[in-house]
C-alpha cells in the first residue's frame, strides 16, 4: 500500500528554529525546536558540538571536536546532557501548509555546548 500526495514537490526545506532564548543555563531544562514547510517530508537531524577549551571564559565551537549526529534512534543515557528526547509534530499554517517541526528536550544538560538542527527532503 502506497499513498501519493497530490501536490508536486515545492521545495528544499527551510528551517526556522524557535528559541525563547540563545542560552540556557545548565541543570535547567532546555526545548529546542525548529520547523519546516517542505513538500515532500523533511528529515530533521540534530546535531552537538562541545565548547572549546581554546577561550575558557567563552564558549565558542570546539575546533578540536567534530559535530556529533544525535539520532531519536539512540537512547543518548551516555551523552554528556543525556538522556535526550526527540518529538516530531506536524500541522498547518494559517494558509494550509504543511508545517513539520522537530523538538529535541534536554532534560538536566550539564554540558555547555551547540547544537544544530537540519532539515532535508528528496527535492
Amino acid at each position: 500500500w502506497q499513498q501519493y500526495l497530490s501536490s508536486p514537490p515545492t521545495a528544499e526545506p527551510t528551517v526556522q528554529v524557535e528559541q525563547k532564548s540563545p542560552f540556557h543555563m545548565t541543570g535547567e531544562e532546555a526545548v529546542l525546536t525548529c520547523s519546516s514547510a517542505a513538500l515532500p517530508e523533511p528529515r530533521f537531524s540534530w546535531l552537538w558540538k562541545p565548547c572549546g577549551e581554546e577561550n575558557p571564559l567563552r564558549c565558542e565551537p570546539s575546533v578540536q571536536a567534530d559535530w556529533q549526529i544525535l539520532s531519536p534512534i539512540f537512547s543518548y543515557v551516555d551523552h554528556p546532557n543525556g538522556p535526550l528526547d526527540f518529538q516530531q509534530d506536524v500541522s498547518h499554517d494559517v494558509d494550509g501548509t504543511m508545517v513539520y517541526t522537530s523538538t529535541l528536550t534536554l532534560p538536566n544538560p550539564t554540558q555547555n555546548g551547540f547544537y544544530m538542527c537540519t532539515a532535508a527532503n528528496r527535492y
